[in-house]
């Protein structure tokens, strides 16, 4: 059976010129296409349809032929579906083996993954589906608007606005491959016909590069989503000997299309440990039997203030504490658009919401700042991302963990670019269902998580901290370590969370609860957090480890007090 793969790539483009040699990762686009599409096995040729010499260098090097588009097919008017027929009648021409099965892939998908290719290539070589493309499950309630500005449902009714377990799931094409039967299609000359098969993919791979903002995001998601370059053999030297037994089997080749490599931690394929509920964070481990893992939350109390953040970053590090932890975000993505130039009041005068956002948003000159101070107090930082772009501008750093917000639960698209770091994801809980915490862990794996009760009021009352809920998530995810991360004013609410076994606490801090900002009058001065982390420590070590003993201390009382001695004591 002969599969071809042709990749339409035009050397002009509106959006982005010279988009299809756009680099990501240091591999022009068309190169990408091409890699993902020899290495699906059931593919056996790979075309670039292309009216650009360089492009058609380009395509060379990756390894695909190249089909000459003449003018007539190049202009912006004309469709895909005529470059593959042209492609198809090259691939045929002087009497070549005729074609079974024929793909239109887009070079403007950059993850792409081969294992997507495969799939709509041996859905329809399998006689499964005359026509097979790439989808994303899709939740989101579509509006269209009306002439006169008004808006109707889509794929929903308005009077009714069911629960996400209650709809059936939509499906979102995600413009990156089809698969046709080659007659059909040249019969039909559309790349939809007959019984179509929809195949899904990873929604947090799904990006179409049609404008700068697009090409930019690719470019800060690809150390997430592009798989982990294969890691060097350790050099030969002194060591212990080897174990016996059978050899180990080989690793895959580098490209083997029947198991693509993945970006994937070690702790989410590993057999778990005899206990699987810790967690590491840098140098340090947390979890039942280790130290309360204590963090000052710094947030944005700097209110974009250097000098602010490194006098908090000196008070947690005084104090004792384990780590700091910021808040990122990309404004243009978190601030909603409508929001953008409405003015409030601020310490620097009056201002437009998103010159606010800017105002207090630390960049990598200030990162680096941190870092270096962190690195010399010997505290760690960490943030919690608030985007995709802020997850890959975290990964620039050698942060030990990352932390969801507890307004970030429900984002599937941020928590898919977090596991994919394989680093420590903190998980707070606040304004969250049972089923949203549940359907969360789903999305990043418990195998590397560390889960926080919270209670997202800015201060929290004491009757809705409802501390018990930390043995409720003890219970339901018992491989996966609790955590507080506290918003009340005092401190003895948090101390009974780490005597209810809370193995990871987090709380505001500031210099001053009178400062500006709204989170700072649930924040815990220098003088408090000094008394809250020896208070932590004092009480992990009174819990004791829960065997029943006499000790040394208790002799002299009992030969005092004791009138009947009863057995010998072993002390």
């Amino acid at each position: 059976m002969r599969v071809l793969a042709v990749i339409p790539a035009r050397g002009g483009s509106k959006g982005v010129p010279g988009k299809n040699l756009a680099e990501v990762a240091g591999t022009p686009l068309v190169a990408r296409a091409v890699r993902a599409c020899r290495a699906a096995p059931t593919v056996t040729d790979v075309v670039v349809s292309t009216d650009s010499g360089e492009i058609a260098a380009a395509a060379r090097a990756a390894g695909a032929d190249v089909v000459a588009r003449p003018a007539a097919l190049s202009g912006d008017t004309a469709s895909s579906e005529a470059a593959v027929l042209h492609a198809l009648d090259a691939a045929e021409e002087d009497g070549a083996r005729s074609v079974d099965v024929v793909l239109l892939v887009q070079c403007t998908s950059p993850f792409l993954s081969a294992s997507d290719v495969e799939s709509v290539a041996a859905a329809v070589a399998s006689g499964a589906a005359d026509a097979a493309l790439t989808v994303a499950p899709f939740h989101g309630f579509l509006w269209r608007e009306a002439p006169d500005g008004s808006g109707a449902g889509v794929n929903h009714h308005t009077a009714h606005r069911p629960r996400r377990q209650d709809r059936p799931r939509d499906l979102l094409e995600t413009g990156a491959a089809y698969a046709m039967d080659a007659a059909g299609f040249r019969a039909a000359r559309h790349r939809f016909f007959g019984r179509t098969l929809p195949v899904t993919t990873d929604p947090a791979r799904v990006l179409e590069v049609d404008d700068p903002h697009d090409l930019a995001r690719a470019r800060l998601l690809a150390p997430l989503l592009d798989p982990a370059p294969a890691r060097p053999a350790p050099p030969a030297g002194p060591g212990p000997a080897p174990a016996t037994g059978p050899a180990p089997a080989p690793d895959p080749a580098p490209h083997a299309p029947h198991a693509p490599t993945r970006r994937t931690s070690p702790a989410m394929t590993a057999t778990p440990h005899a206990d699987d509920r810790l967690r590491t964070f840098g140098s340090r481990t947390a979890g039942p039997g280790r130290p309360v893992y204590v963090v000052g939350e710094i947030g944005i109390n700097h209110n974009g203030d250097l000098a602010t953040a490194l006098a908090l970053i000196d008070a947690a590090a005084e104090a004792g504490c384990d780590a700091v932890k910021f808040q990122k975000r990309t404004p243009e993505i978190c601030t909603p658009r409508d929001q953008w130039d409405v003015e409030r009041d601020t310490p620097w005068g009056r201002m437009t919401y998103i010159d606010y956002r800017h105002r207090v948003e630390f960049g990598e000159r200030e990162y680096r700042a941190i870092d270096a101070h962190c690195a010399q107090r010997g505290i760690d930082w960490f943030a919690s991302p608030w985007d995709t772009e802020a997850v890959a501008f975290l990964e620039e750093f050698d942060v030990p963990a990352h932390k969801v917000a507890s307004a970030s639960l429900t984002d599937d698209e941020l928590l898919r670019a977090l596991r994919a770091t394989g680093r420590t994801v903190v998980l707070s809980t606040g304004m969250s269902t049972p089923q949203q915490i549940r359907h969360a862990v789903e999305v990043l794996g418990s195998a590397n998580i560390l889960l926080c009760h919270a209670t997202s009021t800015y201060p929290a009352k004491a009757e809705e901290l409802n501390l018990r809920v930390i043995n409720t998530l003890r219970e339901e995810y018992p491989n996966v370590p609790i955590g507080y991360s506290g918003h009340e004013t005092g401190l003895q609410t948090t101390l009974a969370a780490v005597a209810l076994g809370a193995s990871f606490v987090e709380r505001h801090i500031t210099l001053d609860r009178a400062m500006w900002g709204s989170d700072q009058a649930a924040s815990v001065e220098p003088g408090g957090l000094t008394r809250l982390v020896r208070d932590i420590r004092t009480i992990e070590t009174a819990l004791g480890d829960g065997v029943k003993r006499v000790y040394a201390s208790e002799l002299g009382p009992m030969k005092k007090l004791r009138r009947v001695q009863g057995e010998p004591v072993a002390v």
